[in-house]
């Protein structure tokens, strides 16, 4: 296992015995339990999600023993709060910033129904997607139910990773593809945020995602190989392993796909989930339009919890804790700026040396024919022209039968050739 530095397990424990102890299980997660690049986890403060069994009761008896811990909500009572927690955002109910002995605890209550519902079908991929990053388990005793659930959601994770990436990476870049899915449409990456938090988490927690992924990426051999002499994994992308990843991803993803090839794409060619799973595995857009999908679930459960989150914090918590967020997210811009080439941001974009074209710094990283297949259409699918896109992409096939090359668009000139029948010494 894994050592954790610096996150004091014990002094946490003796926190969480202040709380309500009935129907609960805690998980520790964030900053402050797993160190980030440049980072210490000395004063952060720690991320506790707290799954109970009933939250009506849990909030009464937290009321009566942390009253302090709550903002002016309190004074709706149990039963209100209940319904701010399950209805709005993510369903989670966050009390930040609550200081015991030397440390900081911010602690989210989460309903057992909604955490499971969250994991196996990702309906707000706000929980989920925490638990695709290393956290630590405060309680380890939890049923089979639960210990499916959180297994499932790591498998998802992999097989969404699948879809996003080329046929060859590195074990780096599946782990920030995997740790970027909660993060694309967060609305805290546009503003509040530290910009290069993917980045941040994956490369100092590399053990750490090795032991959490190891099971999950030793199941799914038929599909994923490892290649030890050039460090890479090699990913099966034929038709049919996409249609085995497509089937098997959590059913608000699915059944999103399916909505958006019926209304945009197939027109009335698609009646249900399957057709669409088999119209996306053998779709070159898939993948944008599966990135797409997943930034939507997590654009709308991101933005319901900030505006929830400034409501149970309270203003003087909310002012103080959004000033640290944004003064976080000013140091990274800052940081960021001072890259001399532009970077095309990308789920699966792994940092590579920068490489020089004719003395001047070269835009794309190395691995840009791998990233972006030859034809990248407009995300914005509203945007884009079906008809124009079949025909250019017929072309670039068809130009492929003829000669190999590793990467054309429209538009390329493959070879100037001058024929003169008489021109000097031609002996033929």
């Amino acid at each position: 296992m894994v050592q954790i530095v610096g996150f004091n397990v014990a002094k946490t424990m003796k926190f969480l015995s202040t709380l309500p102890q009935a129907g609960t299980f805690a998980i520790a997660y964030g900053s402050g339990v797993y160190q980030q690049l440049g980072q210490s986890t000395k004063g952060k403060m720690v991320d506790l999600i707290l799954v109970v069994d009933n939250p009506a009761s849990w909030h009464s008896d937290n009321l009566r023993l942390n009253p302090d811990h709550y903002s002016f909500l309190r004074h709706l009572g149990p039963s209100r709060l209940t319904d701010i927690q399950r209805k709005f955002g993510a369903k989670l109910y966050f009390n930040p910033m609550v200081d015991y002995d030397d440390m900081s605890f911010k602690y989210g209550v989460i309903h057992m129904d909604d955490f499971l519902c969250d994991l196996l079908e990702w309906e707000d991929l706000y929980v989920a997607g925490r638990l695709h990053k290393p956290v630590y388990y405060l309680n380890t005793k939890f049923s089979n139910r639960v210990a499916s659930a959180l297994s499932k959601n790591l498998r998802s994770a992999v097989l969404a990773a699948l879809l996003i990436l080329p046929p060859e990476f590195s074990e780096e870049m599946l782990f920030k593809t995997i740790a970027g899915i909660s993060y694309s449409g967060d609305v805290r990456m546009t503003f509040g945020e530290d910009q290069n938090k993917v980045s941040n988490i994956v490369e100092a927690q590399m053990p750490a995602f090795r032991e959490l992924y190891g099971p999950t990426l030793d199941t799914m051999k038929d599909w994923l190989e490892f290649c030890n002499r050039r460090a890479i994994f090699e990913q099966d992308i034929t038709p049919a392993a996409k249609f085995h990843h497509l089937n098997l991803l959590p059913s608000n993803v699915s059944e999103g796909l399916t909505e958006i090839y019926k209304s945009r794409k197939m027109g009335g060619s698609i009646e249900d989930c399957e057709d669409a799973i088999l119209a996306a595995a053998h779709d070159p857009d898939a993948r944008d339009i599966l990135l797409w999908r997943m930034s939507e679930i997590v654009k709308k459960s991101s933005a319901g919890q900030a505006v929830k989150g400034a409501c149970t914090a309270g203003a003087r918590k909310a002012l103080s804790y959004g000033g640290q967020k944004v003064l976080k997210w000013l140091t990274s811009v800052r940081r960021t700026s001072r890259c001399r080439a532009p970077v095309i941001r990308s789920f699966s974009a792994s940092t590579q040396p920068e490489k020089k074209i004719d003395g001047k710094d070269a835009l794309p990283p190395a691995e840009y024919r791998q990233i972006f297949p030859e034809f990248l259409p407009n995300p914005r699918l509203d945007w884009r022209n079906k008809l124009r896109e079949k025909l250019e992409r017929a072309d670039m096939l068809q130009r492929r039968k003829h000669i190999e090359i590793p990467e054309f668009y429209v538009g390329t000139i493959m070879a100037v050739v001058v024929s003169d029948p008489h021109a000097p010494g031609k002996s033929s």
